[in-house]
């Protein structure tokens, strides 16, 4: 029969306790971010979303190819009618981040309009869009 040292075995313990506790208090400082607030969430879909309508203004302005700037300008529309359809759902909301929700379904009403001015081969007047953006990123 073989001897273990029970200084060994008491070494093993704490070193593995140690293991546990630490990757425990890891684990809980990574599970719990601050929550962002739901305007927070809606200003990162508003810059999105201008992200989106800024690249096509550069494509168009740079003159790219017809069918490539058509296809960006439908993903880009797609996109915004994902986002029109996620923003209908408000019926949990409360008072205030419904009317930053009405607003922000304004804002992408009007993305759209942009999106639907450059599809007809015109180029459209960005001051409503510039309006309701920066309205909603103060």
């Amino acid at each position: 029969m073989s001897f273990v040292n029970p200084i060994l075995i008491l070494f093993g313990i704490v070193v593995a306790a140690g293991g546990l506790l630490s990757g425990s208090v890891l684990s809980d400082s990574q599970d719990s971010p601050a929550e962002a607030s739901f305007s927070d969430m809606i200003q990162a879909n508003v810059s999105q979303v201008d992200r989106e309508i800024q690249a096509l203004v550069l494509e168009k302005n740079n003159n790219v190819g017809l069918g490539q700037f058509r296809a960006d300008c439908q993903n880009s529309q797609q996109y915004i009618s994902e986002k029109w359809m996620a923003a209908g759902r408000d019926s949990g909301m409360n008072a205030e981040d419904r009317e930053i929700n009405a607003k922000y379904k304004d804002f992408l009403v009007e993305s759209s309009r942009v999106i639907d001015v450059y599809l007809t081969g015109d180029v459209p007047d960005l001051f409503v869009y510039n309006s309701l953006r920066d309205n909603l990123l103060q």
